[in-house]
């Protein structure tokens, strides 16, 4: 009975392991665009993948894949000093925030960069979406 119980254990977590797993084109795609991912963690939701990993800078990044291996969009927290001056002096402008608001500079394929820039607004929270000359544009993130 305990060799029954041994090894549903093992079988029920190795497929556990299998579903969060991604399959070979998705794992080369990503390898291609990412240098050294450390600590890397992927999920799935409907037909696209997730992957999660701290840069080398201690920054997070979330990669987006379709199934086939594409990629749809990578998001990376960046440095106050990476964020371009039109969308800071935008920020600063608008929403008042003075420092007070970290920045994610989001990448797709045939497409120019966004930053997606979530403000502290007293009691609140605000994300908004600037293209590099500090204009709001829409995006929906993958999921």
């Amino acid at each position: 009975m305990k060799r029954i119980l041994v090894a549903l254990l093992f079988l029920s977590s190795t497929s556990f392991a299998q579903n969060h797993e991604p399959p070979a084109s998705v794992r080369h795609s990503f390898e291609r665009d990412h240098a050294n991912p450390q600590g890397t963690q992927w999920s799935k939701t409907n037909s696209s993948w997730h992957a999660n990993y701290r840069d080398k800078d201690n920054h997070d990044v979330h990669a987006y894949y379709d199934s086939r291996g594409n990629r749809i969009a990578t998001h990376r927290e960046i440095e106050r000093t990476e964020v371009p001056h039109s969308v800071d002096m935008r920020v600063r402008d608008r929403f008042h925030t003075g420092d007070n608001y970290h920045v994610t500079r989001i990448e797709r394929p045939n497409a120019q960069p966004l930053f997606q820039v979530s403000l502290q607004l007293g009691s609140g929270s605000r994300t908004v979406y600037m293209d590099a000359q500090g204009r709001e544009k829409q995006y929906h993130a993958p999921r």
